[in-house]
């Protein structure tokens, strides 16, 4: 018995080749400047846009005493177009801002951040974890020179 052969033709490889580009393009959103839209949890991505000091309430009670509770100041970064970032269940959010997460603080340029301009940093989005994350998103980043 001859076992069966498949040949695909050029019509038929483009054909296959379209529908993987719109699959991938549904699922990873359109492509841009060479990187893709949206953003997923822990990839490489860059984000512009605005930063400034927010206080919160921190630890033990997080705003429940405000008598009792730390302050508890974190940089909030408003990006100058919503950016949609997909988490690992794959669930999709709309972001306008995230809160900074600086790997190196002792090399960041906090004054030159934090200054009313606009501003671009390298990182990656992440998710809140803990109560010292007083937004939904973080943005992680080593960045000790400002764009």
């Amino acid at each position: 018995m001859v076992a069966p052969t498949c040949s695909l033709n050029s019509r038929g490889f483009l054909i296959i080749a379209s529908l993987f580009m719109v699959g991938a393009a549904a699922l990873f959103g359109s492509v841009k400047g060479g990187r893709r839209s949206p953003s997923i949890i822990g990839d490489p991505a860059m984000i512009t846009g605005t930063c400034g000091r927010v206080f919160a309430f921190g630890p033990p009670g997080y705003g429940e005493n405000p008598l009792t509770d730390a302050d508890d100041t974190f940089l909030d970064f408003t990006l100058d177009s919503p950016v949609d970032i997909i988490d690992e269940d794959g669930v999709k959010t709309n972001a306008t801002e995230a809160q900074i997460v600086i790997l190196n603080p002792r090399k960041f340029p906090f004054d030159r951040l934090v200054n009313g301009a606009t501003h671009s940093l390298e990182g990656s989005f992440d998710v809140a974890t803990t109560g010292h994350h007083h937004l939904q998103f973080l943005f992680v980043t080593e960045a000790t020179d400002l764009r």
